[in-house]
């Protein structure tokens, strides 16, 4: 019979497992009752895909990097953990830069835009929004949308 230990680590899998599973099974649900084309779904079901398997990765590595730390430390030492990296802010767009952002409402995205287009950059804007509204939300003139 398995130790209880190694019982924690598989119920913890599994329920990881599950809430992946779980998680990926709403997200494709919200995605196909929006109306979205099925290239529209195969894009964004391919983003997801990739951004999970990022962060997936970066999970595994940082736990690797805490288990490798934890054979070298002694408890006893009083091991000092620092805070994980953060993630890069951006500032501002370079000419040919494309960016796509993650968000419900894409009000990060045009306040950004709106910023660079104030600034003299051209810019071309890709949006499931009407033009309409997206020039009368945001000062960005008569650049395409």
């Amino acid at each position: 019979m398995a130790s209880k230990k190694e019982l924690e680590k598989k119920l913890e899998y599994a329920r990881g497992y599950r809430d992946a599973l779980v998680d990926t099974w709403e997200n494709i649900i919200k995605m196909v009752t929006k109306g979205y084309s099925s290239r529209e779904l195969q894009i964004m079901s391919k983003t997801i895909a990739s951004d999970a398997r990022h962060q997936i990765e970066t999970k595994i590595s940082e736990l690797e990097a805490d288990f490798a730390q934890d054979e070298i430390i002694d408890l006893d030492e009083g091991a000092r953990v620092d805070a994980p990296p953060a993630r890069k802010k951006m500032e501002s767009l370079k000419p040919g830069m494309s960016i796509m952002f993650r968000e419900p409402r894409a009000a990060k995205c045009y306040q950004m835009f709106e910023k660079e287009i104030a600034g003299g950059m051209a810019g071309l804007c890709v949006s499931r929004s009407a033009p309409r509204e997206i020039r009368d939300a945001y000062e960005i003139g008569k650049t395409q949308v």
